[in-house]
Formats: structure tokens, sequence, C-alpha cells
């Protein structure tokens, strides 16, 4: 028969152990171990009064119900082994533990679940796991397309999203689940009336969202098929869409030649070089010795770079003097973003693009555009202070019109590049797109800026020469 004994002589807290012995039978030799039960009484002295050998003092053993209801468990599981021919001490132990512990362990396991559920809580919330993913997509754990990691161009636009995710999530909870048309459309309706932004710039935004859900979905945190679909990118018109002209070849001669100095004259000659190597601002003026130094095969100098933007390599070989002669100009040493930043980089091409307007009356063709959010603020203020007099000229229907050198910026170098290539019909638009750097023939067709009256004139010229080729 187990028996309950302590073996602390001292007053107060003290652990109880249980004794078992068997005699020896034909089957089985003596036993006689002593087993640690893992709990403790809280009164040696009270104990050694009350439980002697077999003997509990009802009483007490009432008056401590819980802890001895562990205890006959314990002693009961420990026969239980010890009948069946389990003498293994490690196999005793754990038997004691899990019922001496089992309250406790079964708190742990409460509270793990919950911690789990909290964490599972905050991951479904369309913020938290926003930052989770970005996290991710900068430090590169997570990739797409053929473990590819993102660009620096689409860590930009991920994080400008984010900005805007915060502010139209500030003061709701929102999650994948309650992701519904409604919502969606309120995020659209958000980014148009209260940020101001473009229709363009709205479904850039919108596809971050869509693909955020669908990440979510991967994952196996976004179960709701709806989030999935609400997302619809908007159809720009012509009308809504900010005017993006470009240089024609006589524009960009009589910048070429235009005499300036300082900043002014830095700005064009990269604006220039940008021009010839249809590049964007973030990839012409981020140029190197090193992007020089490796020519073509037959000895031709070119230009290699990695695009900043979309990662994509591209080799640009001088096809134009104009090239050569800047690059020498500069010894490989050319301005960079941190010398000339975007928004100075502007507003020098901004000057010398209206005082090459005065030589050049083709920069002062009006075109049809539309005023971003900051030009709609600088209007309204300028409103306030002129009698309501608009900042802007408008034409007939009332949209803002302004002329071709108010609308040329840093980021036209790349669209009158192409444009330019395009309009002498020597390379085919694959051997264009070789060097700008573009995969999708259809994204590369938004960057040719021919206009319905250059493409009219040269399908009448190709009709006529059919028309006479067959009389």
């Amino acid at each position: 028969m187990a028996k309950f004994f302590i073996l602390s002589e001292k007053s107060g807290e003290a652990s109880i152990y249980i004794r078992i012995q068997r005699r020896k039978t034909e089957s089985r030799k003596a036993l006689n171990i002593m087993v640690n039960t893992l709990l403790k009484t809280s009164d040696s002295d009270m104990w050694r009064a009350k439980v002697i050998g077999n003997t509990i003092n009802d009483k007490y053993q009432r008056a401590n119900g819980e802890l001895f209801k562990k205890l006959f468990a314990i002693r009961d599981a420990v026969d239980n082994l010890i009948d069946t021919g389990v003498y293994d001490k490690q196999a005793i132990n754990n038997v004691v533990a899990n019922i001496a512990y089992k309250e406790a362990r079964e708190q742990q396991e409460k509270e793990r679940i919950k911690a789990e559920q909290e964490q599972l809580k905050e991951r479904l919330s369309v913020l938290n796991y926003y930052r989770e993913f970005y996290e991710g997509i900068s430090n590169g754990d997570i990739r797409h397309g053929a473990d590819k990691r993102y660009s620096a161009g689409s860590l930009k636009v991920w994080r400008e999203f984010g900005r805007y995710l915060t502010d139209f999530c500030k003061g709701k909870h929102l999650t994948f689940d309650g992701i519904d048309k409604k919502v969606a459309d309120g995020f659209s309706k958000y980014l148009e009336n209260k940020r101001g932004l473009m229709s363009k710039t709205i479904t850039k935004y919108v596809i971050c969202f869509r693909k955020l859900c669908n990440a979510a979905a991967e994952e196996g945190l976004n179960h709701n098929a709806v989030s999935l679909k609400v997302w619809k990118e908007r159809k720009v018109k012509d009308e809504q869409m900010r005017a993006a002209t470009y240089l024609n070849e006589e524009e960009l001669q009589a910048l070429y030649d235009m005499p300036l100095t300082g900043e002014r004259e830095r700005t064009r000659d990269m604006f220039v070089l940008g021009t010839l190597l249809c590049q964007r601002y973030s990839d012409y003026m981020s140029l190197y010795k090193d992007n020089f130094a490796e020519p073509l095969e037959d000895g031709t100098p070119c230009c290699r770079l990695v695009q900043q933007k979309t990662g994509s390599s591209v080799v640009i070989p001088f096809y134009d003097d104009r090239m050569e002669t800047i690059c020498k100009k500069y010894g490989y040493n050319f301005p960079h973003i941190s010398d000339i930043p975007l928004q100075s980089f502007n507003r020098y091409l901004k000057d010398i693009m209206k005082q090459l307007s005065d030589n050049v009356p083709s920069l002062n063709e009006m075109f049809t555009t539309i005023l971003t959010a900051a030009e709609r603020r600088s209007e309204q203020r300028y409103r306030e202070y002129h009698d309501g007099a608009d900042l802007f000229k408008r034409n007939e229907k009332g949209q803002p019109s302004r002329p071709k050198w108010d609308i040329i910026t840093g980021h036209s170098a790349r669209r009158s590049g192409i444009t330019c290539l395009y309009n002498k019909h020597i390379l085919t638009n694959r051997e264009i797109m070789k060097i700008s750097g573009h995969s999708s023939e259809i994204v590369f067709e938004h960057y040719i800026r021919t206009g319905n009256d250059e493409v009219a004139m040269s399908t009448a010229r190709k009709l006529k020469s059919n028309h006479h080729e067959a009389i």
C-alpha cells in the first residue's frame, strides 16, 4: 500500500512524497521506491500531526480536498504502472507530473491558444499584414516572379500605398473578412477626393490592395473570396490624364545648342543624355564611369546599366555623337541625384525651356492637361488673393491648358528619346525596347507620343505611294 510522507523536519512548507512497496513474489522482485509527487503542504507540522502512515485525519483531508484528490490520483496511477510491470523511473515521473501540473499545463495551453488567436487576429488586420508584407519584400524574404526581389521602384510604390492605407484605416480595425465592394469603392474615393490623386495613380494603388489580398489568401489568412474580386482598375481617358509630351529632334537640338552655365547647364546636359539613352531620371542621374567601361565586341562605345525601377539590364550603343560629347565633357564623372534632386532639376529645366521657347515657337504650343493635387491647392490659394482668378489658363471647355515648355520635366527625357527613335522609322519596336528596357510592347507604346496629325501624315504618304505604284 502506498504511503504519503514528508522528509522535512522543519516547520512551514514541505514537499510530499509517496512510498511504493511490494513484497517479493515468484513473478517479481521486492520493490521499495520513493516518488516525489511534486505537490507540497504549506504546514509541515500540521501534516505530521494529521497524516500518520496510511491514516489520514478525515477533517484534515476534507479541508485539503484538492490536494488529496491529486495525491490519490498520483498513487493510483503509479500503482497501475507498477501492476502492469512498468518500473521505469522516467515513466513514473511523467505520470506524476501530468497529474500534479494538470491545471497549470491546461492553463498554459489555454494561454498559448489565446496568444495564437490574438496573433492571428493581429495578422488578419489588413494594416498589420501590410506591415509584415512590406518588411518581407524589403528584406527579400518575400519575392515575386522567378524568385526576383522587389525593385527599388516597386518598394517605393508599396511604401506610398502603405501611407495611404494607414490613413484610410485610421479609427477602424479593417480585416480581410471585412473587405467588400463598399470598402473597395471607399478606398478609391478616398484616394480621389481626400488625397486628390489622378485616375492612373489611383489604379496603381488599387492594384496594390488587390495584390495584398491575394498574398494573404496564399498564406491562408484571407478566406474572403469577395476581397479578391472587388478591386476595379480605372479606365483612364485621355482627358483624365496629365499631358505627357516630348521634345522632337529640332527642339532637342536647340536645347543641346543653347549656351548655359552652372546648374542649368548640368541639368540640360543630363536631360539630353537621358533622352538619348531613353532612360528614367533615376537611371540617367545615377551614371558612373563603370557604366561606360566595356564597349561592344566591335568596339562601339555603349552604356550598360541595371534599371533601378525594374531591375532590367540594358545595353545602349552610342548611336549619336552628342552622347560621347557629353560623356567626355564630364570625364564620365556625371552629376547625380544627390547633386540635383528631382525638384531642383525640374525647376532648372522649366526655366531653361521657358527661355528656349522665345526662339523655338513649338514650345509654346498649348496642351490640355489636368492639375495635380498640389497644383489645385496652389490655384486655390492664388484665387483667394487674386479675386478668384485662375492661376492656370483654361481652354473654351474650362480645362486647364499649359504651354509645352511648362509640362516638360525630368521624366520627359525617356518619353522623348523613345518617341524620337520611333519617328526615325529605322529600328523595330523590339530593337527600341532593348534600349529602353521595356518587356511589354503595350507599356512601350504608352511612351510613344506621336501625335494624331503625324500618324495621319505618315499614313497618307504610305497610301499615296502605294496608289502611284499601282497605277
